[in-house]
């Protein structure tokens, strides 16, 4: 509610809603491809590697209240 204004909330809850309906299919879609295709030790690494990403990246949030 603070970053949106009151007349877009609505728009950025279904957009907020249909990416995370996105990522649930893609998600595991990606995963099991690539461990079909590799031996499951390189998407292990691979999420390892996301995993330490998405934490440097929050690590750079900085939240003004």
């Amino acid at each position: 509610r603070n970053i949106v204004n009151e007349a877009d909330i609505s728009w950025a809850v279904t957009i907020n809603g249909s990416l995370f309906q996105f990522v649930k299919v893609v998600g595991p879609m990606i995963g099991g491809t690539l461990t079909g295709i590799f031996s499951p030790n390189i998407p292990i690494i691979f999420n390892a590697i996301c995993f330490f990403f998405s934490g440097f990246l929050l690590g750079q949030v900085h939240i003004y209240v």
